[in-house]
This record gives structure tokens, sequence and C-alpha cells, in this order.
């Protein structure tokens, strides 16, 4: 490693893969198998202080950084060369509360981590037509899915994000909560921050099928780094 991913290992809890990992070509690869680039590292993080302390230290040193939900990204934004990949892909817990139907979704999730867990509960929200997308790049993208037309698209059902910001802060984002921030999210989120977790609202789903059954929203492509969000879910009658 060089100094600097020396120094950053020092505070980070989470995988450092750099060139000469012998995980590394896996560690770079995505969905889209045109894109070959090759960052000067992968940083897999195990929590919101990791992406806090990617940020920092690459802020600092001038390194360039990108971030990386379910890498589904077709123009590659989640792998940029020479760049710091923020990995989200260990950030994909998924939490329901059946009574207000909201769903809590990591940074890392991908649509069927959502679908597993709401259809459990016979919730659903606007999703991925494929279930191996992730939710924040998604959702954050605007977000067509299999209930859009009854229930507007992924981004119409954000309640709020949890968002690392550039500088390292870590904010909550929602219709009362840095609004600015959240309007942004909704509408061009991509250039932002990384949503470190994100609310979306949900649907009782009771004749969807287990393999759609729900949908969610969640963050930015090219921003800082989140890991879950929450939506809404209405009534499908």
């Amino acid at each position: 490693m060089d100094s600097f991913l020396t120094g950053l290992a020092k505070d980070f809890h989470g995988t450092l893969i750099d060139p000469a990992h012998a995980d590394y070509d896996a560690a770079r690869a995505i969905w889209n198998g045109a894109i070959d680039r090759r960052p000067s590292a992968v940083a897999r993080v195990r929590s919101a202080s990791d992406v806090v302390t990617v940020l920092r230290r690459s802020q600092a040193a001038g390194r360039h950084v990108c971030v990386r939900g379910g890498g589904h990204s077709a123009s590659g934004h989640s792998c940029i060369d020479d760049a710091v990949v923020i990995d989200l892909g260990g950030l994909r817990e998924v939490t329901v509360n059946a009574h207000r139907a909201i769903a809590r979704v990591d940074g890392g999730a991908l649509w069927s981590d959502v679908d597993r867990v709401t259809g459990a509960h016979g919730l659903a929200t606007t999703g991925g037509l494929i279930s191996h997308t992730g939710v924040g790049g998604l959702t954050l993208g605007g977000g067509i899915g299999w209930l859009m037309r009854k229930h507007g698209l992924a981004v119409d059902n954000l309640v709020g994000a949890e968002v690392v910001l550039a500088d390292g802060r870590v904010v909550r984002a929602s219709s009362d909560e840095n609004p600015d921030l959240f309007w942004h999210c909704a509408v061009a989120a991509a250039i932002l921050a990384s949503s470190r977790s994100s609310t979306s609202a949900c649907i009782p789903c009771a004749t969807c099928s287990p393999a759609w059954s729900c949908t969610r929203r969640r963050a930015p492509a090219r921003c800082s780094a989140s890991s879950a969000s929450r939506r809404r879910w209405r009534p499908t009658s």
C-alpha cells in the first residue's frame, strides 16, 4: 500500500483493497462489463464512521472518491480510475416499521433485500424491475418499478435519508430536516452526497407476488456516502 492507504488503514475498520491485493479485480468489477476502470483502492466500509474516515482523509490528501451501492450504474459512476471507491456493499440491513408502513434501508442494500423483508409484512414500495439493482442509486435516479403507475417512482416514496456530506458531516434530510438537501436527494442527488441510509413509504400488498412485492427509495450515486433510507407505503385500493 502507498503512504495514503497505510495512514487510512489506521482508522479504518473495514477492508482496504489496493491493486496489489488478490481480490482487486473482483472488487473493482461492476455490473456493466464494458467498464474496465482501475481505482487506487476499494474501501469496503462497515459503518458510517468508516465512510466519514475515507471522505475526510481523501479530501485532505486531494484524492478523488466515488461511491458504490449496488454497482449497477450503466455509465460506471461507481468505479472511477485512480479514485478511492467507497463500497457500501456490506451495509445491506433492511428494517420495517409495519405499523407506520415505513422501511429503513442501508446504502448497500439491493432491491431483493427490500422485497424479502417488506414482503414478510405484506408491504411493498416502488422499486427496481431487476432484483440485483442497488436501492440507493435507483431511487436517487428516479426509480421505475412495477408499482409506479399507481404509486409513483421510487423517489416519490422517499421519506428521508441519513447522508454523509462531502466534508464528512452526517446529517438527516427530510421535509422537516435540511429540506433543501432532501429536495436535492429527490431531484438531483446523484451529484451531491452519498446516502448512508434512507426511509421509504410502503403499501399493503396482499396481491403482489413475492418476486416484486416491495419497493423503496435510496441515495445518490456520485456523492459522499450514506447507508439507509426510509419510505412511505400506501394502500393499494
